[in-house]
């Protein structure tokens, strides 16, 4: 196995290892002899170069486990550095679990006394991985005796401060220092030699940044390990820069820089953006020097713009004067659109001027504007007609740049039964009390601090009753004298409720209330004549009253009688004979829809009849008549006959009667129903 001691040196361009090794014969087991970077010969435990007890302004580092059992030592001349020791400082010992393979570290009276083991055997290699060494820019690969080689990775640096090895116990790199908004020349921090070539002999590398980030503004190329760009702000930025070979096996070196980029930088920001149109918001500049004075000079807002198409335009907003944090604050109210505003740093005595002007797309929303609707009134009982309340306009975007709305009430409540929609701002259902109701409706837009709200809208809607109409019907007209008749009422209306009076004339006849169907019926028994009846509704809180039409109610007595003959009354079988039908109204009251019905005994065939029939079977005071007549109204005294040809058909000696019948619709008002039947017969002879 291979092992070397290496030999920090502060205050040079880096620091160097230099290693060299002394193979023995492969049967030998140890290599106890090794070489420092002066050529002395060493045993195997290492003494400080000045000789003796560590003096306080020295300290040896211990390194890694497995970065070749190499120590570094700082040189006498260097400023104390911070105790760095790899293990406990608290007067103790430690120890690794394997002392015998491992180095053992004892620390007293703030020193560090470094032992080196002896080396591994032959045959037992350490593991095959590229190791950097703490604190020190060098690669060692350590691998197994078949492949014994100890390469390594140099890497020049650039200037470096003895101050940072005083502090740190390191190199810290420090390039050129930038400006901010002037671009940064390209620098190459780092310029590596050696490691591993690639398999066509050349030699590349890979930079990155181990630890850290470079100002904001600047890049690091990976290939070419150049820092470029122009910064966009001040100050001092720490970062670690590693190399990487890309040859087999990889080697890596890294160190520590700081840049600094001085200058004014200003940046600008709004109180609010987007922001509502006719809202006051604040541009806020924050100016930030590398100074140690504050900014004193003015910060000037401008914006750019192009209204008509002819050309980018600036137009100058305000002044303000940073405060002691560097802040400069500008009320200002924009109209609705996009602004492209800017804010630039004059300098003053003490700080120049910030390069570029900081730039803020400012986003101005249009405020919401709404046109309020007029409310029509509505019916109790009845479909409210569909109502939007406002047409608003203007307001706040959506993310997908729709625009929606939303509708409510500020105060009060509508109507009972009607409903508002607060999508879509439509009232509507149907209202079930009467009465003016106010109520105060809002309409919102957006959210957060973007959202707008109208004004409370003053508004009212007035529900009117339901009109109603009330009719009158009666069970029987016209009635017989003796007759129980039901008077009905009925309200068309909202549920109605209440009671309907009944007047014959201007006589109260009876007060019945609505039943659930909105009917009221009165059972009344009428003198003969005719009577005028009223029907009066009172009306309830969803319905207006109403008053029925007069209906004429008849009482009536008549005296219908029918006389039925047969000419000839004796005949042979199939031969033809005629039928006389008489109807008379005998009053003294007129007999209304009087009916007439024929009823021919079995082997009696009718041929025609000298008036028209009804066509179906009619039923006449209780019995079924297959041939009808409706003979209408037949006034006192008045007759009407009807002829009727028929055949008959028999054994001899048979006798046929026929019955006929005719009765007022109202059998009730015929006072004698005895004679509206009438029979005749015939005989077969041989």
């Amino acid at each position: 196995m291979a092992s070397g001691r290496g030999h920090l040196a502060c205050g040079g361009t880096g620091a160097e290892w230099v290693h060299r090794r002394r193979l023995r014969n492969p049967d030998r087991r140890r290599n106890r002899l090794l070489d420092d970077v002066h050529g002395h010969r060493l045993p195997r435990r290492v003494r400080p170069p000045t000789g003796g007890r560590n003096p306080p302004d020295t300290v040896q580092r211990r390194p890694g486990r497995d970065a070749g059992r190499a120590g570094a030592v700082p040189e006498p001349g260097c400023r104390r550095p911070e105790v760095d020791c790899y293990g406990p400082c608290d007067g103790e010992e430690r120890r690794d679990r394997r002392p015998d393979r491992h180095h053992q570290l004892r620390h007293k009276r703030r020193r560090c006394r470094l032992h080196v083991p002896r080396p591994h055997r032959r045959g037992q290699p350490r593991h095959g991985r590229n190791l950097l060494h703490p604190r020190q820019d060098a690669v060692h690969d350590v691998r197994g005796p078949l492949q014994r080689r100890h390469q390594q990775l140099p890497l020049g640096h650039g200037p470096s401060d003895g101050q940072d090895c005083a502090r740190t116990g390191r190199h810290l790199g420090r390039p050129a220092a930038g400006t901010a908004g002037q671009s940064y020349p390209d620098t190459k921090v780092a310029s590596p030699s050696g490691g591993s070539p690639n398999p066509d002999g050349t030699t590349s590398y890979t930079y990155s940044l181990a630890t850290g980030t470079l100002p904001p503004g600047l890049t690091l190329d990976k290939t070419t390990g150049i820092i470029s760009g122009t910064p966009t702000a001040t100050g001092e930025s720490t970062f670690t820069l590693t190399v990487s070979s890309d040859g087999s096996p990889q080697q890596s070196a890294s160190k520590d820089y700081e840049l600094l980029i001085n200058g004014t930088v200003t940046t600008l920001s709004a109180s609010q953006n987007p922001a509502i149109a006719g809202r006051e918001i604040s541009l806020v500049a924050q100016v930030t020097t590398t100074g140690a004075h504050p900014p004193t000079g003015t910060v000037t807002f401008a914006y750019t713009e192009d209204p008509d198409g002819a050309g980018p335009q600036t137009a100058l907003i305000g002044t303000a004067t940073p405060d002691a944090a560097g802040l400069a604050k500008l009320p200002v109210t924009l109209a609705a659109g996009t602004h492209l505003i800017t804010a630039s740093y004059g300098g003053d005595p003490e700080n120049p001027p910030g390069a570029p002007a900081a730039t803020l797309s400012q986003i101005i929303v249009p405020a919401l504007d709404v046109t309020w609707a007029d409310l029509p009134a509505g019916t109790a009982g009845q479909s409210y007609p569909d109502t939007k309340v406002a047409s608003p306009s203007g307001g706040s975007p959506n993310p997908d740049g729709t625009t929606s709305y939303t509708y409510s009430l500020a105060t009060g409540t509508l109507p009972p039964g009607l409903t508002l929609d607060k999508t879509t701002g439509i009232i509507s259902g149907t209202p079930t009390a009467t009465g003016t109701t106010s109520f105060a409706l809002l309409v919102s837009n957006g959210t957060g601090e973007l959202q707008q709200q109208s004004a409370p809208h003053q508004a009212s809607i007035t529900v009117d009753k339901t009109t109603t109409s009330t009719k009158i019907s009666s069970s029987a007209n016209p009635a017989g004298p003796s007759q129980k008749i039901t008077l009905t009422a009925t309200v068309t209306g909202t549920n109605p409720t209440g009671r309907v009076t009944f007047k014959d004339g201007t006589t109260t006849i009876g007060t019945i209330p609505l039943n659930n169907s909105g009917q009221a019926g009165l059972l009344k028994t009428l003198t003969r004549g005719e009577h005028k009846i009223t029907a009066v509704y009172s009306g309830d809180s969803r319905n207006t009253g109403s008053t029925a039409d007069a209906f004429t109610q008849r009482v009536v007595s008549s005296d219908v009688k029918t006389t039925l003959t047969a000419n000839p009354t004796s005949i042979t079988s199939g031969g033809s004979l005629t039928y006389t039908l008489t109807v008379t109204n005998n009053g003294p009251d007129t007999a209304h829809a009087v009916q007439a019905g024929l009823n021919p005994a079995p082997g009696i065939t009718i041929k025609n009849t000298d008036r028209q029939t009804t066509g179906t079977p009619t039923t006449i005071n209780g019995t079924t008549y297959p041939t009808a007549w409706n003979l209408s109204d037949l006034t006192p005294r008045q007759t009407i006959t009807i002829t009727i040809k028929a055949t008959a058909t028999g054994k001899a000696k048979t006798k046929l009667t026929t019955t006929a019948t005719a009765a007022p619709a109202n059998p009730q008002t015929d006072t004698t129903t005895t004679n509206n039947t009438s029979k005749t017969t015939i005989t077969i002879k041989k």
